[in-house]
C-alpha cells in the first residue's frame, strides 16, 4: 500500500463531527444553504446525514419545515433517510404538511414517504395540515388518499383540529362527499377496466375461432367448361 500522498488520505475514514459542526449543518439545511450542506457530507460523510442537532431536528425535517425545495433534494439525493424521525417523533412529512408547503409533501410522497405515519400524539401528516389550517396541503393529501377517519391519542378528529379555522372547518364537512365520490369513482373506473379486459379477451377467442373455420373451409373444385 502506497503511504504518500492520497494513499492514506483514502484509507483512512473521515473524522466524525462534534456536536457544534452538528449543529451548523442542521442550521444550514433550515437555511438553504446548499453549499455548507454539501461541504459538511464531503468532510464528514453522508452516514451522518441524521444525525440530531441539540435541539433534537435533523437535517431533512428543518429543510421540509421552510419548504426549502432544493435541499430537501440534495439531502434525500446525499441519503438521507426520507421518514426518519426527530427527537419529537416528526417526519420530514408531517413538518412539510404542518407548515403547509404542498410542493415538498408531494415530493416525499413521490419518493416514497409513509402518508400515515404517526407523531407522539398520533397524529398523522393530514391532521397536521388541518391543525394549521393549510387547506391545500390537506386537500392534497386527502386526494392522495389520506386518512380520513384517523384519531389522535386524545380523541382528536378531523372535525376537531379543524375549529381553529372557519374555511378548514367547512373544508371538512365536505370531506365525507368528496371520499366517497372518489371511491365511487374508482369503482367505477376497475368495474370498467375489468369489462373493457374480458371484451378484449372475447374479441380476441372470436378472431381465433374465424381463423380456425377459414383454414378449415373446403376449396371449391375448379370451374370446367361445358360440364367437363
Amino acid at each position: 500500500m502506497s503511504n504518500n500522498g492520497n494513499g492514506f488520505k483514502n484509507f483512512f475514514p473521515k473524522p466524525p463531527p462534534s456536536q457544534a459542526e452538528i449543529n451548523a449543518f442542521v442550521a444550514a439545511a433550515e437555511k438553504g444553504d446548499n453549499a455548507a450542506v454539501t461541504a459538511f457530507l464531503n468532510r464528514h460523510g453522508t452516514h451522518h446525514i441524521d444525525q440530531k442537532n441539540s435541539d433534537g431536528y435533523i437535517a431533512l425535517c428543518s429543510a421540509a419545515d421552510k419548504g426549502l425545495k432544493t435541499t430537501v433534494e440534495l439531502l434525500l439525493s446525499r441519503g438521507a433517510q426520507i421518514d426518519a424521525r426527530d427527537k419529537y417523533s416528526w417526519s420530514p412529512l408531517h413538518h412539510a404538511a404542518s407548515s403547509g408547503h404542498t410542493a415538498i409533501v408531494a415530493l416525499l410522497l413521490a419518493k416514497g414517504a409513509q402518508m400515515e405515519g404517526l407523531t407522539k400524539e398520533n397524529f398523522t401528516p393530514l391532521m397536521w395540515a388541518v391543525r394549521f389550517g393549510y387547506t391545500e396541503t390537506a386537500n392534497f393529501l386527502l386526494e392522495k388518499g389520506a386518512n380520513f377517519g384517523a384519531v389522535g391519542s386524545s380523541g382528536q378528529t378531523l372535525q376537531l383540529l379543524s375549529q381553529g379555522s372557519a374555511e378548514m372547518t367547512e373544508l371538512v364537512k365536505q370531506w365525507p362527499e368528496m371520499v366517497r365520490r372518489r371511491e365511487e369513482a374508482a369503482r367505477k373506473a376497475r368495474e370498467q377496466a375489468v369489462a373493457d379486459a374480458k371484451e378484449k379477451e372475447i374479441k380476441k377467442i372470436d378472431d381465433q375461432r374465424r381463423g380456425k373455420l377459414k383454414n378449415q373451409r373446403p376449396k371449391q373444385p375448379p370451374f370446367k367448361k361445358n360440364g367437363l
